[in-house]
């Protein structure tokens, strides 16, 4: 079983080897799939170009990113049909055999340049602790939990900047060190493309897939995160 995990698409159009829908549950956009349009019917369109590449019986779970708006931070008119917005609560996917993967998503990034959607560290610790400690109402031990932020948690490698600034979020990092999630998915930083554990939760930031970044989790034997390169293209918007 595996999970497609993109972020930072920005308005391009990635294009998917089918090799990497073998065995694909779902995909993970951790945000900014278009890029600054306030206008729901163009990021409708943007949306709409990247359901053409996934088919429609995989569910595409999305967290808006510092380049767009609240206004697609929940169902829209447009919005693809299997694309299900996570920001600022978790949804439970059910696996074969009974298991299950619990999603805690939270979108938008620290101030910056070109922050459409900004979110302060208050912002980030009391909206995710109360999220997992809903989750842990109904948690069981052998259930998966993964983190989907568009802001970095502040690291080794996940949130350096190409100046080498690390813009990461200490409240992120605080609620990945007390929940230990299994996993964390993040964006933001283009140029960070890594894979990092903190404590016991293994963390990725795909890297720009506009630049052509993706990665694969497989929740195979090895429960593995593997870095991948696609294709991506940009249309101009009509």
């Amino acid at each position: 079983m595996n999970f497609l995990l993109l972020t930072d698409i920005e308005g391009y159009t990635p294009e998917i080897h089918e090799k990497y829908f073998q065995d694909l549950v779902f995909v993970v956009i951790a945000g900014d799939i278009a890029i600054g349009a306030k206008n729901l019917s163009r990021n409708a369109k943007f949306y709409q170009r990247i359901r053409v590449q996934i088919p429609v019986h995989i569910p595409v779970y999305y967290i808006p990113g510092n380049r767009e708006y609240e206004n697609v931070a929940s169902e829209f008119e447009g919005i693809p049909e299997n694309f299900i917005p996570i920001h600022n609560r978790y949804v439970t996917h059910n696996l074969s055999k009974g298991s299950k993967v619990h999603l805690i998503g939270y979108g938008g990034a620290l101030p910056g340049f070109f922050n459409n959607f900004v979110k302060t560290e208050e912002e980030f610790e009391q909206a995710l602790d109360i999220l997992f400690q809903e989750l842990k109402t109904t948690q069981l031990d052998q259930d998966i939990v993964v983190l989907v932020v568009h802001n970095p948690p502040f690291s080794n490698s996940l949130d350096v900047t190409f100046r080498g600034e690390h813009i990461g979020s200490y409240s992120i990092r605080n609620i990945i060190e007390k929940y230990k999630p299994d996993y964390c998915v993040c964006g933001h930083v283009h140029e960070s493309q890594s894979i990092e554990e903190i404590g016991t939760t293994k963390c990725v930031n795909p890297g720009a897939s506009k630049n052509g970044n993706a990665a694969i989790l497989s929740l195979d034997s090895d429960f593995s995160i593997e870095l991948i390169t696609i294709n991506a293209h940009r249309l101009k918007s009509k």
